[in-house]
């Protein structure tokens, strides 16, 4: 038995850079019970990251999709290198 609630797809968010451009992912929550749950987003850069809904309640047996956008950067940052 999984003790499990929600499952996330996908596990990493991959934003496709572009200078001067704001890039949205999409995240989803796959509710696997047959109970309400409920889920907060938070990010460790707030002026970098935005997430939307933050809060919310993924029904039983339902999924919700959340939306993590990056904001436009004025310049690449320094450890875009190693991520190519």
């Amino acid at each position: 038995m999984s003790n499990e609630l929600l499952t996330i797809d996908p596990i990493d968010l991959q934003f496709a850079f572009e200078l001067k451009k704001q890039i949205s992912c999409s995240l989803y929550l796959a509710n696997k019970t047959d109970n309400y749950v409920a889920f907060k987003v938070k990010t460790t850069n707030p002026k970098k990251y935005c997430v939307r809904p933050n809060t919310g309640v993924v029904l039983p047996r339902s999924s919700s999709e959340v939306l993590v956008t990056m904001q436009a950067q004025k310049e690449a940052p320094a450890d875009m290198s190693r991520n190519l």
